[in-house]
C-alpha cells in the first residue's frame, strides 16, 4: 500500500502562528501542569491512567483551522474538530483513544478531539531489509549502521553518545503490511506519521486545514 507523510501544517499563512495555541489558556497557571490529568503527562507509549484535562485556546496571533497544532504537548498525536474526527474513525488505524478536549476561540468555546495513538516498539519493520543511519543531535546523517533486531537497535544505540540512530530506508514486515493501517508512526527510529494514499485522498477531498502532507521516500 503506498503512503505519504503527515504533521501538522507549520505555513503561518495558513495557521497564523505555530504552535496555534497559548502556552497556558487565558484563566490557568502553570501549576495546572502538576495536575495528574495534566495533557503534559501524555506519553508515546502507553495511555493515561485518568482522562487529560485537553483544553486549549488559540493564540493572539493563531488562526483556527480544523487541524490545531498545541504547545506544550510532546506526546504524538493529533488535535482536531468533529469533521476530522468522522474521517479518521472511517479508517483503519493501530492501538489508539480519542479523548474530547475544548478549543477556546475569541468568545467561543469549541468541541475538539485528541488523537493518542500507542506504540512502545519496532514491531513491523523488517531490520534486516530497511537501512539506517547514526545521525548527530540535529538529525543530521554521521554514518550508516547495520541493525538486525529491535534488541540489536537499542544495544548499538545504548553504545552512542549524544547520537541517534535513525531510519533511512524503512521496509515493512509482511505481517504488518496485511494489517493495512491508514496512519501509523515508529517510534525511535522517525518523527512523522505515515498516512495511506486513500485516507490522504478522503482528507485533502474534504478541503481539511492545518495537516501538511507530502510525498515521502522512507518507506519502499
Amino acid at each position: 500500500m503506498p503512503y505519504l507523510q503527515i504533521k501538522n501544517c507549520s505555513t503561518t499563512k495558513e495557521i497564523g502562528t505555530y504552535p496555534q495555541t497559548r502556552g497556558v489558556p487565558r484563566g490557568y497557571t502553570f501549576k495546572w501542569f502538576d495536575q495528574e490529568d495534566s495533557m503534559t503527562n501524555l506519553e508515546n507509549d502507553t495511555f493515561p491512567k485518568v482522562i487529560p484535562d485537553l483544553t486549549f485556546e488559540i493564540d493572539d496571533k493563531g488562526k483556527l483551522t480544523d487541524v490545531i497544532s498545541p504547545s506544550n504537548l510532546s506526546a504524538r498525536g493529533f488535535l482536531f474538530n468533529e469533521q476530522v474526527r468522522k474521517i479518521f474513525n472511517s479508517f483503519h488505524l493501530p492501538n489508539h483513544k480519542i479523548y474530547n478536549a475544548l478549543m477556546k476561540h475569541k468568545s467561543e468555546i469549541l468541541n475538539y478531539f485528541w488523537l493518542h495513538p500507542v506504540k512502545s516498539d519496532l514491531i513491523g519493520v523488517d531490520f534486516k531489509k530497511s537501512k539506517f543511519i547514526i545521525t548527530n543531535f540535529a538529525f543530521i546523517e554521521q554514518s550508516e549502521i547495520d541493525i538486525t533486531s529491535e534488541e540489536d537497535y537499542f544495544k548499538k544505540l545504548s553504545a552512542l553518545s549524544f547520537k541517534h540512530i535513525r531510519v533511512k530506508q524503512l521496509v515493512l514486515t509482511e505481517a504488518f503490511q496485511r494489517e493495512t493501517y491508514d496512519l501509523f508512526f515508529f517510534p525511535y527510529i522517525h518523527s512523522y506519521f505515515f498516512i495511506s494514499e486513500r485516507m490522504a485522498k478522503s482528507i485533502k477531498e474534504s478541503k481539511v486545514s492545518g495537516f501538511s502532507i507530502k510525498e515521502q521516500n522512507i518507506i519502499s
